[in-house]
């Protein structure tokens, strides 16, 4: 539970010293089961994107974080519509590895932001145990599900 208040407070002081557009989202999914997840972009471009995603359920003891890049096909507002990437993560129980992303990003006039995507990637580390038999390690799949609903912060002037 600490880990998770200070990576909320981390993000959120951020967010403040920064001068640039942010995405702050959040998803309304896991509150069902008392967790959480949200994520922050952070544009590098009108078309590339920055960005960190955590879940976490602390009844469970679960909590899982993902960061990697984002590139926006065709974007209308920038860093929306439909997007690729790659991500790197893993969390509890189930390793770490790296993956690709698929997603869309709708973005309002007044910044309210509706953001899904998903996504699979390979386990590298930790996971399941060496098979007795064979030696090797079995293959497993790191996921990566996301809807989020947020917030672009505008750029601040000056």
């Amino acid at each position: 539970m600490r880990k998770t208040i200070f990576i909320l407070a981390l993000f959120l002081t951020a967010k403040s010293t920064l001068h640039a557009q942010i995405d702050v989202g959040a998803s309304p999914v896991p509150l069902i089961a008392l967790g959480l997840a949200a994520s922050v972009e952070y544009p590098l471009n009108p078309s590339f994107g920055l960005e960190g995603y955590l879940i976490t359920f602390p009844v469970a003891g679960f909590f899982a974080g993902y960061v990697g890049p984002k590139h926006y096909l065709m974007p209308k507002r920038g860093n929306d519509g439909f997007s690729i990437g790659l991500f790197a993560g893993g969390g509890s129980r189930m390793g770490s590895g790296l993956g690709f992303n698929v997603g869309y990003k709708t973005v309002s006039e007044r910044g309210f932001i509706l953001d899904f995507g998903f996504g699979m990637g390979r386990t590298l580390f930790g996971g399941s145990d060496i098979s007795a038999l064979t030696g090797f390690r079995s293959v497993e799949i790191t996921p990566y599900l996301k809807l989020n609903v947020g917030y672009r912060f505008p750029k601040k002037e000056g």
